[in-house]
């Protein structure tokens, strides 16, 4: 019984730590844009360090599940932000080595990346932030 406990006391705080750290990781992202917005409009993805990461892919509002490899179609915390029926946020979804190691869920109301094309980033990439409204 008590190993039970303790099982499930160490599963919680795993959840909780993933949470907190995905929270960082957006509040990092937000000043690290909006630094951006305000200079050259580049935003430069190795200063992004909340995680260990390899791999960048912005998935856009109304994503169908379906139109995703199947490893991420069955993703509990990808699926769980319901992507798929929303259109207030882009995910940012983080990879290490091919495994899912974060999930941003960022608000457009900071910035629209759903009018990034849609490709697979990496640490050495940079992302030009303008919009229609900037041309």
């Amino acid at each position: 019984m008590k190993s039970i406990v303790l099982g499930l006391l160490a599963l919680l705080i795993s959840a909780c730590n993933g949470s907190r750290t995905e929270q960082l990781l957006l509040n990092q992202i937000q000043a690290l844009v909006r630094s951006a917005q305000e200079a050259d409009k580049v935003l430069k993805l190795n200063q992004i360090d909340g995680l260990e990461w390899d791999e960048l892919l912005l998935i856009r509002p109304y994503t169908s599940f379906n139109s995703l490899d199947e490893e991420l179609s069955s993703n509990k915390v990808l699926l769980a932000t319901e992507i798929d029926a929303r259109d207030d946020i882009t995910l940012m979804l983080f990879k290490h080595e091919g495994a899912v190691v974060g999930v941003v869920e960022f608000p457009r109301a900071v910035f629209d990346f759903s009018q990034i094309n849609s490709q697979t980033y990496t640490p050495k990439d940079t992302i030009l932030l303008t919009t229609d409204n900037d041309k």
